[in-house]
């Protein structure tokens, strides 16, 4: 059974006066395409009172069938989106930056963050599409404000009604199956919660190497179904 603890608010801390935010001027399959390079990363995805939060490599994205018709799946992260709907790719660093990659969709805003690991071969691939894809420097503030990477302030998404989300408990396995899903973007991914805790209607799951943290609001219509047998009503 998981471990409960009553946490503290995290609140995002502003932009240091040293952060920057890059611009980038590439294709979004094109973009896509570089992410396999990463030898691991964390990705964030936020949307309709959820946060998910994951280490995970990149493969190939392969073209789903789909309404729309242009939507990517990845096999190995998990992770679908709609290539034709990301409006803008930002690239954050300095201060106390990890170096992020904000993605901006039409319809969900900042909704996804990819952030690769340092490590020489990673930091090589930043470098080359910096080089060949910066469009200069923008003012970071707005970024930062809105972005998924801070994902810890638990300020989710102001566009819920563009999420259908489902979360679900497996007694059998004592895995929760996650299902992050809107007409741009999805996920769905399983992780066994081993440290939890509840502030009142923010829950918050983490498995043993926190490589799966979830966050969510229990009020929301995806989540108010879900019972979770280590926490009381």
């Amino acid at each position: 059974m998981p471990t409960t603890r009553t946490p503290r608010r995290v609140l995002p801390a502003p932009a240091a006066p040293t952060s920057r935010a890059t611009l980038l001027r590439i294709d979004p399959t094109l973009f896509l395409n570089h992410l396999f390079q990463f030898t691991a990363a964390r990705l964030i995805v936020r949307g309709g009172g959820i946060s998910l939060f994951r280490r995970t490599q990149f493969g190939v994205f392969q073209p789903l069938k789909s309404p729309d018709g242009n939507s990517r799946h990845d096999p190995v992260s998990g992770l679908t989106l709609n290539p034709a709907l990301v409006r803008r790719i930002y690239h954050l660093s300095g201060g106390d930056s990890r170096g992020a990659f904000e993605l901006e969709f039409a319809g969900i805003g900042f909704s996804l963050a990819l952030i690769p690991e340092r490590n020489p071969a990673n930091d090589e691939v930043v470098a080359t599409l910096l080089s060949a894809f910066g469009a200069g420097p923008v003012a970071p503030g707005r970024i930062f404000a809105k972005g998924a990477s801070d994902w810890l302030d638990e300020g989710f998404s102001s566009h819920g009604e563009q999420w259908a989300n489902a979360i679900a408990f497996d007694r059998e396995s004592r895995e929760v199956d996650i299902n992050i899903h809107s007409p741009t973007l999805a996920i769905r991914c399983r992780m066994q919660p081993v440290f939890a805790d509840r502030d009142r209607s923010i829950i918050r799951l983490s498995d043993a190497e926190a490589n799966t943290v979830l966050h969510f609001d229990s009020r929301s219509t995806a989540c108010s179904t879900l019972t979770l047998p280590f926490f009381r009503s």
